[in-house]
């Protein structure tokens, strides 16, 4: 029995590595998101990270779901704790890509195949970043956002999405992403 025991434990430790690395990189993609008490108007999107480690300049491509009609404005809410907690946003790095897809497989990289120029206003509470693109941008292209940052400290931070149609005056709730910045 104390052999079987030692044998499994040896097994265990064998398939770790391996295994602790393919789990870093699903946690990085946004693949594993925990949230206390989810309801039903909450609607979950994907992102992918360079680094979760806290205070790492990172790149974070955060993904949209498909669009109901022409948009002409994305608007992203910033959690008050990302800056409490020395977090930071570039926003003269604030990107859309276009046509974004992942090859088969979650641990693939995300690929976009254009930007959109766009004009970025960060409000003056540091609430939301504005985010109004040089042209509409159209429902059947993939829509992301890129952000580059210094991550905060540890915690979970969720980011809201809206979207303005073209001629909207209100901004509608797209989704979120809990943005997880864990030392490994």
């Amino acid at each position: 029995m104390k052999r079987a025991v030692a044998g499994l434990c040896l097994g265990m430790l064998v398939l770790w590595g391996p295994l602790s690395e393919g789990l870093e990189a699903l946690e990085q993609s946004g693949v594993f998101q925990f949230r206390w008490k989810p309801d039903k108007e909450f609607q979950m999107l994907d992102y992918n990270v360079k680094s979760s480690e806290p205070e790492a300049k990172n790149k974070l491509l955060l993904k949209m779901e498909p669009l109901s009609g022409k948009v002409d404005a994305l608007r992203v809410s910033i959690p008050e704790a990302f800056h409490d907690n020395n977090g930071k946003i570039y926003a003269d790095t604030i990107l859309i890509k276009l046509d974004c897809s992942r090859p088969a497989g979650q641990l693939s990289k995300t690929t976009c195949a254009s930007e959109l120029p766009v004009e970025v206003v960060i409000s003056e509470d540091l609430a939301f970043i504005s985010i109004l693109p040089e042209r509409l941008i159209d429902p059947e292209e993939n829509v992301a956002i890129e952000l580059e940052l210094v991550n905060p400290e540890i915690g979970i931070f969720q980011f809201n999405a809206f979207v303005r149609e073209a001629g909207g005056s209100l901004h509608d709730y797209q989704g979120s992403w809990l943005f997880d910045v864990n030392p490994m």
